[in-house]
């Protein structure tokens, strides 16, 4: 009986060396610790033969070979820590494994999110900055090296932005919106003006935010040339301004209304015609309840005119006098009326051209009455 025990402690003392001689091995293969491993699977590997000699030994001739259950029963103990303890290692490293697996991983991917993000902002058309808190560029795209209007990253990185930046205290400008920053706040200059090495001057927006590092305070911004949308709006205002001198210098009367009859806009020529100037007419003013225009022309009339039709009005007599005091008096007129349409068709305003007949029919009629005077007078002398 005593036998049977000693033999099985022994077998499986063994069993157990050569368990951590496996677990040794399966470490060596992917452990950075190869030579350590490697020691261990040498070491537990010589003990396994030596206990497997032994179980041999007890096994074959047991009458040479005497076993104490208490030395075995220590070994066996010293095994399975032994075990233990290797397996604990083997879990340990394989976290380890795993960790370093998902940071090469992480690693790849913000390589690989780095380049992506370095393409695009290389092939992009808006200059890439970031700056110190100074102002000094750390980094740029070359599409910012375009737009200060130097040749390479070289002429720009290390060098302060005053050196580009067009303002009338350059120095004082670039401190005053550094300070900006600590409230990270999304700042924007629009029409900011980059010289160049040639004098030339290059309209600029520029957006910016405060980025904190470990390295420090550093400025990220994005800009743009603008030099196109400017000369396009430099164009627009001119056009206007042409428009505006053309229709406040015309002769002819003109005067836009609302589609509810209010009057918005006229010119000289109207002010002259009629005395009175858009700030003169109350804004509750509507030609539409105006009862000497519903008379002049109808009521059917004047509606299809404010609802967009064009159309050409006979002379007509208005007293501008009785709605407004400072006003001329009569004036007689012949109008044309048609509407300005948006880009979906509807009536933005109404248009009314005026021109002035009073004089040339006051004129008419005073020749008319002198033929008739005549025409009596011959009458008469021929009774």
């Amino acid at each position: 009986m005593n036998f049977d025990i000693n033999l099985t402690v022994l077998a499986v003392s063994t069993a157990l060396q050569f368990t951590a001689f496996l677990i040794a091995v399966y470490a060596l293969r992917f452990s950075g610790m190869r030579l350590s491993w490697l020691i261990v699977a040498i070491a537990t590997f010589l003990m396994a033969g030596q206990r497997s000699i032994s179980f041999a030994n007890v096994w074959i001739e047991p009458q040479l070979y005497s076993v104490d259950l208490t030395t075995e029963l220590v070994t066996l103990s010293i095994s399975a820590l032994l075990v233990l303890g290797l397996g604990l290692n083997v879990h340990a490293v394989n976290k380890g494994k795993r960790r370093m697996t998902a940071s090469d991983t992480t690693q790849e991917a913000l390589l690989d999110s780095e380049a992506k993000y370095r393409v695009l902002i290389e092939s992009t058309d808006t200059g890439f900055v970031v700056l110190s808190k100074e102002g000094e560029v750390l980094e740029c795209n070359d599409t910012y090296v375009r737009l200060t209007g130097r040749s390479n990253s070289g002429e720009v990185i290390g060098h302060s932005v005053v050196e580009w930046v067009v303002a009338d205290n350059i120095a004082e400008f670039v401190t005053e919106q550094m300070s900006k920053y600590p409230a990270r706040e999304k700042i924007e200059h629009i029409g900011l003006l980059f010289c160049h090495p040639d004098g030339t001057e290059l309209p600029v927006e520029v957006f910016s935010r405060e980025l904190q590092t470990p390295s420090g305070i550093q400025i990220l911004a994005m800009v743009r040339d603008i030099s196109e949308r400017e000369e396009a709006r430099k164009k627009l205002e001119a056009s206007e301004r042409r428009s505006n001198l053309l229709f406040n210098n015309s002769p002819v009367s003109t005067a836009i209304y609302s589609p509810n009859g209010h009057l918005m806009q006229a010119n000289k020529a109207y002010e002259k015609l009629w005395g009175v100037s858009v700030s003169d007419v109350p804004a509750d003013f509507s030609v539409l309840e105006d009862q000497q225009a519903i008379d002049a022309v109808g009521s059917e009339t004047l509606e299809a005119m404010f609802r967009g039709e064009t159309i050409d009005i006979p002379p007509v007599s208005y007293r501008a006098d009785l709605e407004f005091p400072e006003a001329s008096g009569e004036r007689i007129v012949k109008a044309l009326v048609f509407p300005l349409l948006d880009d979906k068709g509807d009536v933005e305003s109404i248009v009314q051209l005026q021109l002035d007949l009073t004089e040339e029919l006051k004129t008419e009629q005073s020749l008319q009455d002198n033929e008739a005077r005549y025409r009596a007078l011959v009458d008469t002398t021929n009774v």
